[in-house]
């Protein structure tokens, strides 16, 4: 016979919680998953969601690059137009348009 610890629920370790950004950090993630993560992260809007968001652009799905930029676009703030100035600068064509 198998013993199973008993815990009240809702006990869950910190580190069994899957946030967006755990799910980014999956190797080998699907990538339909990872951008409902990144969609996600835009959602939450914290205040790293910005700087997340912008580095996910150089991603080497194209698909979490969209989901990127589009979660980019819509936080508001002042914090997010210089990011989007940036983007189009950018050196990846598809950036450029996508900003």
């Amino acid at each position: 016979m198998v013993e199973v610890e008993q815990r009240p629920l809702g006990a869950l370790e910190q580190d069994v919680v899957a946030t967006p950004e755990r799910v980014l950090d999956e190797p080998g993630g699907v990538v339909e998953v990872r951008a409902e993560a990144v969609a996600a992260i835009g959602r939450l809007g914290d205040e790293d969601a910005p700087m997340l968001l912008f580095e996910l652009l150089a991603d080497e799905s194209e698909l979490i690059q969209e989901a990127a930029m589009t979660a980019l676009a819509r936080l508001p703030g002042e914090r997010v137009k210089p990011l989007l100035l940036s983007a189009l600068g950018s050196a990846d064509h598809q950036v450029r348009v996508r900003a």
